[in-house]
């Protein structure tokens, strides 16, 4: 959380502030989504921040990035075998700086 907070300064855009905030909140209030979900709200090569745990439930077919605090190993395993990429947070905020481009996810 303190990593993304110092992105967001140095960068000096509020979308990794608005993660980390989101990251901030107990256990109980973090986001769960399910793979299915990312597919119905994303579209072929969107970048896609979860500010919680990624879960293995449902299908994806689209090459899309996902940045998120946790992910499920069969969660992990359906977006890879589809093309796209898991990623921490801290790496997808190094990868996109300005956050351009990504949506939040909640």
């Amino acid at each position: 959380m303190a990593q993304l907070k110092r992105l967001s300064r140095k960068n000096k855009v509020k979308i990794w502030e608005a993660v980390a905030i989101l990251l901030s909140k107990s256990k109980r209030s973090r986001v769960s989504i399910n793979i299915g979900q990312i597919m119905r709200h994303s579209s072929k090569g969107d970048v896609v921040a979860v500010p919680g745990t990624v879960l293995g439930s449902g299908i994806i077919e689209n090459k899309i990035t996902v940045g998120a605090h946790k992910f499920t190993d069969q969660a992990k395993k359906k977006v890879e075998k589809a093309g796209g990429q898991c990623l921490s947070l801290v790496e997808l905020a190094e990868k996109h700086p300005k956050g351009s481009g990504v949506k939040i996810l909640r």
